[in-house]
């Protein structure tokens, strides 16, 4: 839950800097599914967020249906009691009807409210955007109180973010070294865990063999569960550090790099901008595929629809996935374990196809054969040669898999004829 909350976050995040950029339709695009999720709705803390942000988006494409989207999220912050929240909500109210000249009194009514929450708080800046509207929505001297109320505590403001912004590179800095870090330490534990592993297995080997005389069944029984074992440490261990590996060197460094941009360069020269946009699109795309591919697998009815949808996320611009025979399987008389490893072996051909095989074209067919399962992997990639072919990460993944399903694997690493996987398991 903490992850989809986490993701819808910074897709709502990212939708505002649309907005802001006055690309409102992009920020819908994003907004508008966000709001259609079960996820949202049951969330308080999301859903009066992504309904200002539509209202906000809406309001700068001077459409009326902004004005239901801002009372939602009224609505929500009122039943929260989010103080913090319902400032922003009165000064949207009051940015909406200040653009209309017969709703004048009710654009001042909001702004004071809102300059009221917010002096309670202390929260300067909302302040001075609740002084702006009352300054332009009253008349004579007490427009004029305003208006030196505003440029007075604009003065102060400016003073204290002189000072802020001299602590701010250090802290950034210090920000910086701590996630590195603690990946770091997260890595070392693992490893440390998987030797203390290994070091039992190898006390229990031993054992084993000083017992030999007991019997080759019990022998043989026992090493197969320890084998196990050690499998499920080394796939965990091998997951948690391409995890790590892809948030230390995808995306931290580009959320560095991005909050950087953005502090130092003109946003509004129109180069700065488009530069920006592509920064967080990058990491919008960065994050959605991180979740997707370290997700649960639904194993349920929904199962063939994901498969199929995964498989096709690997197409682009580049590279055309052609999936045949799927709907011949049986999936519904399959195990869940089997359609979890048959989800994780092709997802592991594809991700290795996307970095090693330089493909145009990559068919992957299904058939059922008695009862059996066949599987058909082939791309047009550069192949392997055939003297370097050692199965490692990925592949060795791939194929232990299969062993424990009681499958066969076979690879065709002909150079220059592309990549060629068979795979059989039974139903």
């Amino acid at each position: 839950m903490n992850d989809d909350y986490s993701v819808m976050m910074l897709e709502n995040n990212t939708a505002a800097v649309y907005t802001l950029l006055n690309q409102p339709q992009k920020s819908l695009a994003i907004l508008l599914r966000l709001d259609q999720s079960k996820s949202t709705t049951k969330n308080a803390a999301i859903n009066a967020p992504i309904a200002n942000n539509i209202g906000l988006a809406y309001l700068k494409l001077n459409d009326p249906r902004s004005l239901d989207y801002f009372l939602k999220g009224l609505r929500i912050r009122q039943e929260e009691n989010d103080i913090y929240g319902l400032i922003d909500c009165y000064a949207h109210l009051a940015n909406y009807y200040e653009t209309n000249t017969k709703t004048i009194a009710l654009a001042k009514k909001y702004a004071l409210k809102s300059y009221t929450e917010a002096t309670k708080l202390g929260v300067t800046e909302e302040r001075l955007n609740a002084l702006k509207i009352l300054s332009t929505t009253s008349y004579g001297k007490e427009s004029s109180d305003y208006l030196k109320s505003y440029f007075k505590l604009n003065d102060s403001l400016t003073v204290v973010k002189q000072k802020n912004k001299n602590q701010f590179a250090k802290i950034k800095y210090d920000f910086s070294v701590q996630m590195e870090q603690n990946l770091k330490l997260k890595t070392q534990e693992t490893e440390k865990d998987l030797n203390l592993a290994n070091s039992k297995n190898q006390i229990l080997v031993l054992l084993i063999l000083g017992i030999l005389s007991i019997g080759i069944t019990i022998f043989g029984a026992y090493y197969l569960k320890q084998k196990n074992k050690k499998e499920i440490l080394q796939e965990g261990y091998n997951t948690e550090t391409r995890i790590s590996k892809q948030l230390h060197d995808e995306l931290a460094n580009d959320v560095f790099h991005t909050m950087t941009f953005a502090e130092t360069q003109n946003l509004v020269d129109d180069t700065n901008k488009e530069i920006l946009l592509n920064n967080l699109e990058l990491i919008y795309k960065r994050t959605r595929n991180i979740s997707k591919e370290n997700s649960a697998i639904d194993t349920g009815i929904a199962f063939e629809l994901h498969l199929k949808e995964m498989m096709a996320d690997f197409s682009s611009n580049e590279v055309n996935v052609l999936i045949n025979g799927i709907e011949s399987v049986p999936f519904s008389l399959i195990d869940s374990t089997k359609k979890i490893i048959t989800y994780r072996v092709l997802q592991e051909l594809l991700v290795n196809m996307k970095k090693h095989s330089q493909s145009s074209i990559v068919a992957i067919s299904f058939k059922k054969i008695g009862q059996n399962i066949h599987i058909e992997y082939s791309d047009n990639g550069i192949g392997i040669n055939s003297d370097k072919f050692i199965l490692k990460n990925g592949l060795q993944n791939v194929e232990n898999r299969i062993v424990n399903l009681n499958g066969s694997i076979n690879f065709d690493i002909t150079p220059g004829k592309g990549f060629k996987v068979s795979i059989s398991f039974p139903v």
